[in-house]
């Protein structure tokens, strides 16, 4: 007699170019539930609301210039990957061979 809840979680695209990188998450999961947005280098945690929608900006100042890294999205169980990749806050002495986003 229990519904089953599935988590949907999208990734908000290009907002990395800000002085501290962050992206921003959203999507559904069951009401009430417990979302965690977790990488290596930065992480953050909400809950859905009463509809079971939920979107969190997630801030990555020590993410690393150019370098891809995994971004975990849980909630009831279940888990969604995502790749992240920091293009502000360059290196010292230029862009680092001038490729883009």
């Amino acid at each position: 007699y229990g519904h089953s809840y599935e988590l949907v979680a999208n990734q908000v695209h290009g907002a990395s170019e800000a002085e501290v990188p962050f992206d921003v998450f959203y999507g559904e999961t069951k009401p009430g539930a417990y979302v965690l947005v977790w990488s290596e280098y930065g992480s953050a945690e909400t809950y859905a609301n009463d509809d079971g929608g939920f979107e969190i900006r997630v801030e990555f100042p020590e993410a690393p210039y150019g370098t891809e890294f995994q971004v975990k999205v849980k909630s009831i169980e279940q888990k969604q990957y995502f790749g992240f990749t920091s293009w502000s806050n360059p290196p010292a002495g230029g862009e680092g061979g001038g490729e883009g986003a």
